[in-house]
């Protein structure tokens, strides 16, 4: 009976750290083309002039954020591997994953309904479009709404992993 439920255990071990190796190869190879991606975009869109729009400046920012998202990938990768490292940093890799995944979560819910905006002023008034939504306008609000999202995701790190 001993060695049926060691032999149990030994199978369901192996199916974990299968699943657990699945998921990370699966979140590396995501991680890998979403930086691709990314990173095409933003050095390939400054380049071509007939792009040179607001929406741009949003969309680069879509794409800095997907960077970041694998920065926190990586991370949680790291953290779930059991790295022989000490607690501090352990906590440390904690807080900056949780930032990285709060901010990245509000940063593009915030640049995604900067575009939704910009796309009603652009159907609802056509021709006073062009008047009120400037390159200017939006080099401002791209680096606020960083600003937001650093200010308001950097308390939700303390608060998750707080020491009682």
């Amino acid at each position: 009976m001993t060695n049926a439920t060691t032999t149990a255990s030994n199978a369901s071990e192996q199916l974990h750290r299968f699943m657990r190796d699945l998921f990370a190869t699966f979140c590396i190879a995501e991680g890998l083309l979403s930086l691709l991606t990314n990173t095409m975009t933003i050095c390939d869109i400054p380049k071509m002039s007939s792009l040179q729009t607001p929406s741009i400046v949003l969309i680069i920012c879509l794409a800095t954020f997907d960077i970041l998202d694998l920065l926190a990938a990586i991370m949680y990768i790291t953290i779930n591997y059991n790295l022989d490292v000490s607690e501090n940093i352990r906590s440390s890799f904690c807080k900056t994953y949780t930032f990285l995944v709060y901010s990245c979560i509000l940063g593009n819910i915030l640049r995604i309904l900067g575009i939704g905006f910009d796309r009603f002023l652009y159907i609802i008034y056509p021709f006073k479009y062009n008047r009120y939504v400037t390159m200017e306008g939006f080099k401002v609000y791209a680096p606020v709404m960083w600003l937001i999202t650093a200010v308001v995701c950097t308390e939700f790190p303390y608060q998750a992993y707080k020491q009682d």
